[in-house]
């Protein structure tokens, strides 16, 4: 695609096609939103004017945010389970044997945020996976926005010394 004319037809079906399967193959999880993303990108992007010189760069950048956005208003609304039965039998049992390192990761994220005391816990997910800022949760914690500062910090510290802990035993596993 060149940034000096709008591409045909053709060339942005193109486009489109290897976006999805881009977004389907990051996030398998919400792979029937992946082509309502594409299409919110390429409508942003014959809004756009002048257009990005990077068309294709561009194009998946907003449709990658426009996933994410969808992910975390996903997260924002879980589906409810009657029972802790019924949510480990949807969840299913954890496991360390994944293909990729991005999975990988975000299972020992997952475990490392478990073995925190559950004020670091729900500060750090309710800042780094719904979004919340430090203003918010100051209020609604009823502190100073410097305070919340220094509990995050000290809850950033924890979680990252566990997170090496988990990653340096899990490679000892390995060799």
């Amino acid at each position: 695609m060149t940034s000096d004319a709008m591409p045909n037809s053709s060339v942005i079906l193109q486009v489109a096609d290897a976006l999805t399967r881009q977004i389907e193959a990051r996030f398998p999880q919400y792979s029937a939103y992946a082509p309502d993303a594409v299409q919110h990108a390429l409508v942003k992007f014959s809004l756009q004017d002048p257009k990005p010189d990077h068309p294709e760069a561009w194009l998946a950048r907003v449709a990658h945010n426009a996933m994410l956005d969808h992910v975390r208003s996903s997260e924002r609304s879980p589906v409810e389970f009657g029972t802790v039965d019924e949510a480990a039998a949807a969840v299913g049992p954890p496991t360390l044997h994944h293909t990729t390192t991005r999975t990988l990761n975000a299972e020992l994220v997952h475990r490392v945020l478990d073995t925190l005391p559950e004020r670091d816990r729900a500060l750090l997910q309710a800042m780094y996976m719904h979004g919340t800022s430090a203003r918010e949760l100051a209020a609604e914690h009823g502190l100073k926005e410097s305070g919340m500062g220094r509990i995050m910090d000290r809850a950033r510290t924890k979680f990252r010394e566990q997170f090496r802990h988990a990653v340096q035993t899990y490679r000892q596993g390995r060799s």
